[in-house]
């Protein structure tokens, strides 16, 4: 009895992705994980993505771990926008696309994001930029640092006497990737009523500042500037026998706090009985929490507290977070076979679905699929996966 075949959103949407950044290469990838059939162009540029990087493994290519993971599910053509044919063919393929994913490409090959070549009457343009396509800072230039900084997140991290911190991981470019998929999606949804496409525009400066949105309000409404706070907040971080716990003790969970942790002074010192009286008192309460947090593993303190309605949370380090019984009940690490590699274990959809799968085969080599240029001025060479291409 033949299976009934999966449907997938995005099965009929072809996305052409331009771009070395992990930004646009995220974008691409979750378009991948819904169906839609990802092409990109990879080019030979000082900083391409393939190269950038720790290697996957032993791989023979020396392609990044971050080619290998953000790149699953796509193909791949090796083109360059130095070169006249192969920017005809990069524009042939963008006249063929549902969605362009542009990261900066475009004004190499002398067009712009709103130019009537690329922006047709139904096509979805995705432009992921540093500040965006409007404003003084247009076309500007900026790191993953910068935009943390500008966007007022680094002004929130570190300690208030010390220089501020940026957050780990590519928090900016993962950050635009879901604005630019959001965004996208939306503007799908909107063709589909009328028949109209659009630009989205995306900042990652935006996005930044989108991540810190409580910052404004507070200044609007109070005048009240965020910074860096220590000591005096119910916010804590305490070492334990095997690593570190994040505590909060606020008003609702504060009884059930003084429970947990069976402290004396606690129970008995009416400085503590108000959550006034504990602000002002945090530094005295984290020095007598210190001594019994630090003689007990995080995993018995995280269960206890829990059985108490108390939010304290471990810290993992990341063969913690893959080998936590949450994750692996939710599977939501994958292995996938990359050739010259071998399994690698990477993160699936941020989201869980029970009508389609979400799960993308291995990312191409570099320019592996140029066949699809075979018929570039008719149509789309066939897809590989064996849909048609209407």
């Amino acid at each position: 009895m033949n299976k009934e075949k999966t449907i997938r959103p995005l099965d009929d949407v072809l996305v052409l992705e331009l771009g070395e950044t992990i930004g646009a290469a995220m974008t691409g990838l979750l378009f991948a994980q819904l169906g839609a059939r990802v092409v990109r162009i990879d080019q030979d540029v000082d900083d391409s993505l393939a190269h950038r990087g720790a290697l996957a493994g032993q791989n023979p290519d020396k392609l990044s771990t971050s080619y290998v993971a953000y790149n699953r599910g796509k193909e791949s053509l090796h083109l360059s926008t130095d070169r006249e044919a192969d920017r005809a063919a990069i524009l042939g393929l963008a006249d063929q696309a549902d969605i362009i994913v542009d990261a900066g490409v475009l004004t190499h090959l002398g067009v712009t994001p709103v130019d009537d070549m690329v922006l047709a009457e139904t096509r979805i343009v995705v432009s992921i930029t540093p500040f965006g396509l409007v404003g003084p800072y247009a076309g500007m230039e900026a790191t993953d640092l910068v935009l943390e900084a500008m966007g007022g997140l680094m002004n929130m991290v570190g300690d208030p006497e010390r220089e501020p911190h940026r957050l780990g991981g590519n928090q900016p470019q993962v950050t635009a990737a879901f604005s630019a998929y959001t965004g996208a999606l939306a503007a799908l949804r909107h063709r589909d009523a009328t028949g109209q496409g659009q630009l989205v525009d995306v900042s990652i400066m935006d996005a930044v500042a989108y991540i810190e949105w409580k910052g404004p309000a507070f200044y609007e409404t109070d005048g009240i500037v965020r910074r860096r706070a220590r000591g005096r907040s119910p916010w804590v971080i305490l070492r334990t026998a095997d690593g570190h716990v994040g505590v909060v003790y606020n008003q609702s969970s504060w009884e059930g706090f003084k429970s947990l942790v069976a402290i004396k002074e606690l129970q008995e010192d009416s400085r503590f009985s108000t959550e006034k009286g504990r602000l002002a008192n945090a530094p005295e309460i984290n020095a007598l929490l210190e001594p019994w947090f630090a003689e007990r593993n995080k995993r018995d303190i995280y269960h206890k507290a829990q059985t108490l309605g108390v939010p304290v949370g471990c810290f993992f380090d990341v063969p913690e977070v893959i080998n936590d019984p949450q994750e692996q009940a939710r599977g939501f690490f994958e292995s996938t076979l990359q050739p010259g590699v071998g399994d690698i274990l990477v993160p699936g959809a941020p989201f869980r679905t029970e009508a389609f799968p979400t799960h993308v085969g291995a990312a191409p080599l570099p320019g592996e699929n140029q066949q699809v240029l075979n018929d570039i001025d008719s149509h789309l060479a066939p897809d590989p996966r064996g849909r048609k291409n209407d």
